[in-house]
């Protein structure tokens, strides 16, 4: 009996301990979390002059990460042409390649405190995550004019445009091609396989870890050249080369540069969700991205923007909602708009006329990041008698990306014209 009376006291002392230390606990332990991840996170090298395990995988992520891709098919062409039928089309896909990230050129700079690298990107082609009865041999019926092409020339090889090739072969305008620098093929990422999309100057968040990704300059300049957009705040080079820093607020809008569309885009928070059982904030492209009626998006439109639509789905100057104009990335700047895919966010003028096109839904369109969650949170839970239960669960946030669904879709401006 006096041993079990010395159990219950020393449990009972023990209980009385943990009460007391429980509130010591719940104060002191986030400051030290929050301190260990921001020594963890920045990007750099460890005490022994290695590059630490964050750079490592900054430098070459070790994720599965894959571009899938569906391509409409036109297929009543002669309907199209000689009756000016509504296109009917045919999704084909997804053709899968998988994408390899690598950081070339890595340099660090000011005292490690910003490093200057180039991020070379690569895809190959995965036919066991394709569709059964996809190829790279396909052929589809794209309108550029109406011809057909391969998906891997669609996409990274590039395909021989007819008219552009007879056009630049007559004697008296070759010079005029050579000089306006046309390419030879055409391809919404011709020459960009195992290529990358520019020079980036970024904040390693040594000094400060909210900095962490801060993009200061691309190719040199703190700011786009005054041919890309129509506004200095278009201009301007906001937020990071998407790492996201500690300390995330669902008030906060999360900026990002991309250097593949010369431009800065934000994501903002919708929700909370699950990633294999790791609780996540879900942030998205939100729809006022796409709205060009928004004063800030004013510089993304263009005075020469062809009109497709009357003025109640398309402003004066601006695509419509749910467009971005991409075409100033490209050589010639062709009209090559991006929108969310299936024309998410934009109005059902835009797509109700195509036969056979897969209507928009929030499910299977909206472009998500999902992020571990703003909190420190150290949940205790004590349960006093014969046993003792104490759990420690410690949520940081350290601005990791869990998981992306980026969705978007390519379009080329067609406008009605006579080549007779």
């Amino acid at each position: 009996m006096n041993g079990y009376i010395v159990i219950e006291v020393l449990i009972a002392f023990i209980g009385i301990i943990l009460v007391i230390a429980g509130p010591i606990i719940l104060t002191v332990f986030p400051v030290i979390v929050r301190k260990q991840v921001a020594e963890r996170s920045y990007l750099g090298y460890s005490e022994n002059g290695s590059y630490n395990e964050m750079t490592l995988k900054w430098i070459e992520p070790p994720y599965f990460m894959a571009l899938q891709v569906w391509i409409y098919s036109v297929e009543n062409v002669e309907d199209v042409i000689r009756k000016g039928s509504f296109p009917k089309l045919v999704e084909k896909g997804p053709y899968t390649f998988i994408q390899h990230q690598k950081k070339t050129k890595v340099v660090f700079m000011y005292n490690d405190t910003q490093v200057l690298y180039r991020n070379n990107q690569s895809y190959l082609y995965n036919s066991s995550l394709s569709c059964s009865h996809c190829s790279l041999a396909d052929k589809v019926t794209i309108p550029s004019p109406v011809f057909q092409a391969k998906p891997f020339q669609i996409m990274f090889d590039g395909f021989e445009d007819p008219i552009i090739a007879a056009v630049c072969k007559l004697p008296y305008l070759k010079s005029v091609c050579e000089a306006g620098n046309i390419p030879k093929k055409m391809g919404f990422f011709y020459g960009q396989n195992g290529k990358d999309y520019g020079e980036l100057l970024v904040d390693t968040g040594l000094v400060n870890i909210t900095n962490l990704g801060r993009v200061y300059q691309y190719n040199g300049a703190t700011k786009l050249p005054d041919s890309m957009w129509h506004s200095t705040e278009a201009r301007m080079i906001n937020g990071t080369d998407q790492i996201f820093p500690p300390g995330l607020s669902v008030s906060d809008r999360l900026y990002m540069f991309l250097g593949q569309l010369k431009r800065s885009i934000y994501l903002r928070y919708k929700e909370k969700v699950e990633v294999e059982g790791i609780p996540a904030w879900r942030y998205i492209m939100p729809p006022e991205l796409y709205d060009p009626k928004e004063p800030e998006n004013a510089g993304f439109c263009s005075p020469e923007t062809p009109t497709f639509f009357d003025n109640l789905t398309q402003p004066d100057g601006c695509l419509p909602k749910g467009f971005l104009d991409i075409g100033s990335t490209y050589i010639g700047s062709p009209r090559v708009y991006l929108s969310g895919s299936h024309f998410y966010y934009s109005p059902e003028e835009v797509y109700k006329f195509y036969d056979g096109f897969t209507q928009p839904s929030e499910e299977v369109d909206e472009t998500q990041f999902d992020l571990e969650p703003d909190q420190n949170q150290i949940a205790s839970y004590f349960h006093f008698g014969y046993f003792i239960l104490l759990h420690f669960i410690f949520i940081q946030n350290t601005g990791v990306v869990l998981r992306v669904n980026q969705r978007s879709q390519i379009n080329v401006g067609m406008l009605q014209g006579n080549l007779k």
